[in-house]
């Protein structure tokens, strides 16, 4: 549920990151995190609160989006704009089903590192993007680990927050 937290709180930061996050905690019962949750019952008003929360914070940071981009802010200004990636495995079935919940996708399907990394979305200081990567599970960071790609993508992802600050 960590990349879940992340997409939740995306409003918070000025650059989130988050891996295969779960839109429906209870989607998929064949994962076993689902199935402690669905065991200890979370009450069928809460099945969407993680959605609607990753939802409204989409349209929010969106919405940023728009703003005057040669505007100045403070440090702790909400109106900052912000930006939120988030990388799903592509033939995972059980990311494919998360990734259907949300709506309004910029979706960018990845397919080299350089390709990535010389993406214009990669450079944008705001929105929200959403990468596919050629994987058929959901643990796409032990997979992008293993590649040894995982660390120069989360370093393009940084690179924008030195962008932001000389704005």
């Amino acid at each position: 549920m960590g990349a879940s937290m992340v997409c939740m709180c995306s409003d918070l930061a000025n650059v989130s990151i988050a891996f295969n996050p779960f839109t429906s905690p209870v989607l998929n019962t064949s994962n076993p995190f689902q199935r402690l949750f669905l065991r200890y019952t979370i009450p069928p008003a809460l099945h969407d609160i993680c959605r609607i929360k990753i939802q409204s914070n989409i349209d929010f940071i969106n919405k940023i989006k728009t703003a005057d981009s040669e505007q100045k802010y403070d440090d702790d200004d909400e109106t900052r704009p912000k930006i939120l990636h988030v990388h799903w495995s592509s033939k995972s079935k059980e990311d494919y089903e998360q990734s259907m919940l949300v709506k309004g996708q910029q979706i960018q399907n990845f397919l080299d590192i350089n390709d990535f990394e010389n993406s214009p979305e990669m450079r944008s200081t705001s929105g929200v993007y959403f990468w596919f990567h050629d994987y058929d599970q959901h643990s796409l960071p032990r997979h992008l680990k293993s590649k040894n790609v995982l660390l120069r993508m989360l370093q393009a992802h940084l690179n924008v927050l030195n962008h932001q600050e000389k704005q």
